[in-house]
């Protein structure tokens, strides 16, 4: 038996069995429907995409997956130098994960060991926004403010370690007075709260104007003179090419890399 995504098992319709798929199209036994939401996002450029496929084979035929732990390979490597080019500034390192929920998890890891390191234990805290949506991990669901989620949380309690805020300049400035010394790190989505309502704000070209605008979730240290000291950037796969597979990478600024003395990051 499948566990469906966002259904309840007891009341969902049955779903669509798709037998095929060809551009925008799925296809079932006796229909032909268009996919407009591009398999959650992973697809955009049409399923069977005959560059995209012979990439995919052509990498298939070497091998189709080594881990980077002690390892590494051109593939990775081709694609995080890319990735490096397209962003401002010296964001540098790619941090490869398996889900954009998870990287934020990574980022969130890095912003919190970048100052465990630095021997800063109060700066526990993360600031994001109300209506806000970065996952569905169980930090992630916590730094969000979806409704279904904080359902479950409730049984933890208040969280003492996430702040949420409006999107307003004067809410932002007041969060930054008060807690400035206690964050790790700012966390937002830049112009627009998808699964929040499709809310357009400008919070992200104020509160971080070094940011790039227009990248999926930013994780942004921010230490107490409020300068960003050090980005994280997530980026999902309709950012990067729309590959039809799981590619989700955290790049962070090589200051960061040269800071983060020995660290262990373990993805769950």
């Amino acid at each position: 038996m499948i566990w469906y995504p966002y259904e309840q098992l007891k009341t969902m319709k049955a779903p669509y069995e798709i037998v095929d798929a060809n551009g925008v199209y799925l296809y079932t036994k006796d229909q032909k429907m268009i996919d407009s939401v591009s398999s959650w996002w992973s697809v955009i450029h049409g399923y069977k995409h005959p560059v995209i496929n012979q990439a995919i084979i052509s990498q298939v035929e070497k091998f189709s997956h080594v881990m980077l732990g002690g390892l590494t390979h051109e593939p990775a490597r081709k694609l995080s130098e890319k990735l490096a080019s397209w962003l401002p500034g010296d964001l540098d390192y790619c941090f490869f994960s398996d889900s954009g929920s998870v990287a934020v998890e990574v980022a969130l890891k890095m912003a919190l060991q970048y100052y465990m390191n630095r021997g800063d234990e109060k700066r526990t805290m993360i600031l994001a926004l109300e209506h806000a949506y970065h996952g569905d991990t169980f930090k992630t669901m916590e730094a969000g403010d979806d409704e279904d989620y904080h359902f479950v949380l409730k049984a933890y309690g208040a969280s003492p370690y996430v702040v949420h805020i409006p999107t307003e300049t004067a809410a932002l400035e007041e969060a930054f007075e008060k807690y400035h010394d206690r964050l790790n790190c700012v966390l937002v989505e830049p112009l627009l709260q998808g699964a929040g309502g499709m809310r357009m704000y400008d919070l992200t070209q104020i509160a971080l104007s070094k940011l790039s605008a227009g990248t999926a979730d930013i994780a942004a240290h921010l230490p107490a003179d409020r300068n960003v000291d050090a980005v994280f950037f997530k980026i999902t796969p309709e950012r990067v090419n729309g590959i039809p597979i799981g590619l989700f990478e955290v790049a962070f600024l090589d200051r960061v890399y040269r800071n983060q003395v020995h660290v262990s990051l373990h993805i769950l």
